[in-house]
């Protein structure tokens, strides 16, 4: 089982303020699902693998227009259970956290701390700094259009992310658990994730 989430305040005040394109539904369908979650099923498609099934509630707490606060049970192939939550409507908080038989990780994605769990005992585990990651994705980029080079994420796990995202819009608005093939049914019958 992982869990990932990610969340700040400032999404409804600041990026998806009144008048500014991301507070439209429209241009975001799903709110903070779309911003912030998909974010988090990329990451727990890369754990888990392939994704079969999804369970949402999309919500607004305080924004009058988007679904500022979400939350997501994705099932998977490899018999695998994640959840993902987002939300504009709290305080700064970004995690990762995957959960074995033998020990747990937790990762602080926003502070960069990775923590190891093994019977009741918390370890901080050293990281190595990483160049911003603005420009590392630029760089990825850059090398797979001269160079050739495999992306990190591809575009395969974009479409995988993106697949659970709108099997999350569905789900939150019929009520019910949504297979991925409802939503991608002919192009994510053809292909894998690579991770």
């Amino acid at each position: 089982m992982a869990q990932a989430h990610m969340g700040h305040r400032g999404g409804i005040s600041g990026l998806a303020a009144p008048g500014t394109w991301r507070s439209d539904k429209a241009n975001v369908p799903g709110g903070s699902a779309n911003l912030l979650g998909v974010h988090c099923f990329d990451v727990l498609n890369a754990i888990l693998g392939r994704p079969i099934s999804v369970q949402a509630s999309l919500k607004r707490l305080i924004s009058p227009v988007l679904e500022d606060t979400s939350a997501t049970i994705v099932e998977y192939a490899s018999g695998g259970v994640g959840f993902a939550s987002s939300s504009y409507a709290s305080s700064p908080s970004d995690w990762v956290r995957v959960y074995g038989t033998e020990a747990n990780l937790m990762a602080n994605t926003r502070m960069e701390k990775l923590f190891v769990e093994r019977k009741g005992r918390v370890e901080e585990v050293e990281v190595p700094p990483r160049p911003d990651s603005g420009f590392a994705v630029v760089d990825m980029f850059v090398s797979a259009v001269e160079d050739g080079v495999q992306p990190e994420t591809g575009g395969v796990e974009g479409l995988l992310a993106v697949a659970v995202l709108e099997a999350s819009i569905l789900s939150s608005e019929r009520g019910r658990r949504v297979d991925i093939e409802e939503v991608h049914s002919s192009a994510l019958s053809q292909v894998t994730p690579s991770s």
